[in-house]
């Protein structure tokens, strides 16, 4: 698994200046092809302090903050301010 997020960029061009995008880079697709099927993942509940904030439990299941929208798209969350609630149950996908 890459250290964050920017290890899984490429440069692109937008609006004639270059950007790093992870958008289908083989890491994303592959995390994106394993959530779209039938994947392995444990059970967790949000704890005092964690409330509204998917990247500190992003930290403590992947060991980086960088993969907090796995967390939300596995579980359906658009906006963690609402949704990322005190004693929350979450699934927290399994990747290699």
């Amino acid at each position: 698994m890459p250290k964050n997020y920017r290890d899984t960029q490429t440069d692109r061009t937008h609006r004639s200046k270059v950007v790093g995008s992870s958008i289908n880079s083989d890491y994303i697709d592959s995390l994106i092809e394993i959530l779209a099927g039938d994947y392995d993942y444990e059970i967790a509940y949000i704890p005092n302090g964690y409330e509204s904030r998917p990247d500190l439990i992003s930290n403590v299941y992947y060991g980086n903050s960088d993969l907090g929208w796995l967390i939300m798209y596995a579980n359906g969350i658009t906006d963690p301010f609402e949704e990322l609630y005190l004693n929350r149950k979450l699934k927290i996908p399994k990747i290699s």
